[in-house]
């Protein structure tokens, strides 16, 4: 768009120039150029980085011919030259017709072998469910797929036949809807399982990445809705990690009554991202803005019934393009213990962006983390991208993948680990009462004194109370909360009792971040008290992702509910207790 900007520019500078003097020729500022083509003169214009799509055609006008035929005549070349860069501009969209769409009749049902159930989720319940939603599911395992040039990570599924990908609930009846990626193998009003099915949506990913397939299954499906119908036919959908491809995949289609309904695959709602399938014994894909419906009659379903595996009606949507290339350049910059930046060169002249994964194990299989960074520089190499990764852990080696898209295809990827330093450990030296946990004195790296004090606070630091200080033996210590406090880890060790208040009667409260080993430790000996009635402390999990706590020892709740300790902040949290 800056092109289009620039040449704007060019315009209203010779409208304000023709305007001021009552002249019809080339403006000065143009007149500079001598005999060199206008495209140099509007190239001149725009920015640096501008790379001229489509302007070599207009380089027989030159300044000359403009001069000879007068403002009018430079006009019209200025406004071809904008219409070269909308349409250079437009080419660049994703378009749903590149996709091409295929059947076949040899498909088969998947088994759907631990598959996880949707019941629970949103709306959906184990049984019978009609114009039911689910929440928003992440894909497993860092699966990501992506869909007219743009990577998916999230989906949800509604009991009517329908999905949508990304970040937003589909709800429970839809149609195209701007920047919506909707997919729907049979939409219309339908149902989904019956009495006693535990699994009346459900998926599983099988294969190995980055070749897996997302398997979405609608079971007893019936058409149109109904609880008491025989049992109805079982419906998937494929989404395959590598490719892109998408397949619907029917079993024993019928019809409780004769209807009507519409199949479709739209991530817009325009004629290039919208589309239908028309049921047949040749199917056909068809473009548009709305869905047309298909007229179903009572009973099995013409040319999408099959009775047996091997038999089964398949649609298939295949994109066209290969893979982009890989990024290059791998770097980090701007290293803390909980935050990294990830930078690299594009090296691809055909992706729409970069999924960034995040691992704690070199397979991808642990701690996974995905993210997506937009290209702004599809047609050129060079160009230099980051993506800042938060919520780490200090003293942790995290894995990075970076794998550039395009419609729908992901490149290999570009590897690397990057550790982030670990957190600073200070131990307790004050005095048994009377400090407060921020008193920079009464924390030192050394556990005998002598070491660093706790000057510069910091949401990482891992503290310890051992109760071996430079003024204090194994025993009992109370510590005080003036205001509300992050720390990485919480340990208690050496048979110490310990006993945190809040310094006023508003309740105060330590955030665990997150720490190599347990956020929070209270071994076998060693006591943590929270028990004043009237100056509450409590202790919480942060946000973050597999913290863990062990409590061998003793945790005291007393004098307030506020006193309290909150395990379900995080994701995968588990605390111990024996």
């Amino acid at each position: 768009m800056s092109q289009l900007y620039a040449l704007l520019s060019v315009v209203k500078n010779a409208f304000s120039w023709a305007s001021a003097t009552g002249k019809t020729g080339m403006p000065p500022s143009r007149q500079r150029y001598g005999n060199s083509n206008l495209s140099f003169a509007i190239q001149n214009e725009l920015k640096p980085e501008f790379t001229k799509p489509n302007l070599s055609q207009m380089q027989t006008f030159t300044h000359s011919k403009i001069k000879q035929n007068g403002f009018k005549k430079w006009m019209i070349i200025v406004f071809m030259a904008l219409s070269a860069i909308i349409t250079s501009s437009s080419s660049i969209a994703q378009n749903l017709g590149n996709y091409a769409f295929s059947f076949s009749q040899t498909g088969a049902l998947d088994a759907m072998t631990g598959a996880t159930s949707l019941a629970g989720s949103g709306a959906i319940t184990a049984g019978y469910n009609d114009d039911n939603a689910s929440g928003v599911i992440t894909m497993p395992g860092g699966f990501s797929f992506i869909f007219m040039g743009q990577a998916y990570t999230q989906f949800s599924a509604n009991s009517n036949g329908q999905m949508r990908l990304g970040s937003t609930a589909v709800g429970s009846n839809v149609s195209f809807t701007a920047s919506a990626a909707l997919i729907a193998p049979f939409a219309g009003d339908n149902s989904s399982g019956l009495a006693g099915d535990t699994d009346p949506i459900s998926y599983v990913v099988t294969g190995s990445s980055p070749n897996r397939i997302l398997k979405i299954q609608w079971k007893n499906f019936n058409i149109p809705f109904s609880s008491t119908a025989p049992a109805g036919a079982n419906m998937q959908v494929w989404l395959y990690e590598g490719s892109g491809r998408i397949d619907y995949v029917y079993g024993a289609m019928s019809a409780n009554a004769a209807t009507t309904r519409s199949i479709y695959l739209s991530s817009s709602n325009t004629i290039t991202t919208a589309g239908y399938i028309t049921i047949g014994a040749t199917p056909t894909f068809t473009l548009a803005t709305s869905a047309v419906a298909n007229s179903i009659a009572s009973g099995n379903i013409t040319n999408l019934f099959s009775s047996t595996n091997s038999t089964r009606w398949v649609y298939t949507f295949t994109p066209p393009v290969a893979a982009p290339a890989d990024p290059i350049t791998l770097t980090y910059t701007a290293i803390t213990g909980t935050t990294t930046t990830l930078n690299w060169v594009d090296n691809s002249t055909t992706e729409a962006g970069w999924t960034v994964t995040r691992a704690t194990d070199a397979g991808f299989t642990q701690g996974v983390v995905t993210s997506n960074v937009i290209s702004s520089s599809v047609a050129g190499t060079g160009g230099a991208f980051s993506s800042v990764q938060s919520g780490l852990t200090p003293g942790i080696t995290y894995f990075y993948r970076i794998q550039a898209f395009n419609e729908a295809q992901l490149s290999a990827g570009l590897t690397g680990s990057q550790a982030t330093p670990p957190a600073t450990t200070y131990y307790y030296v004050g005095n048994a009462t009377g400090s407060d946990l921020t008193t920079a004195a009464s924390w030192n790296t050394n556990p005998a004194g002598g070491g660093t004090t706790r000057t510069a606070p910091a949401t990482t630091d891992i503290l310890i109370i051992d109760g071996i200080g430079t003024a204090n033996t194994p025993g009992g210590i109370t510590i005080t909360l003036a205001a509300a406090n992050s720390i990485g880890a919480l340990q208690i060790t050496n048979s110490t009792a310990v006993t945190i208040t809040s310094a006023t009667a508003t309740t105060r409260t330590i955030t665990l971040t997150g720490s190599v080993g347990d956020e929070l430790s209270i071994p076998a000996g060693s006591s943590l008290i929270l028990n004043s009635a009237t100056q509450a402390a409590a202790i919480v999990f942060a946000t973050g992702t597999g913290m863990t706590g062990d409590i061998s020892g003793t945790l005291t709740f007393a004098g307030s509910t506020s006193n309290a300790l909150t395990t379900t902040g995080g994701t995968g949290t588990v605390v111990t207790v024996s």
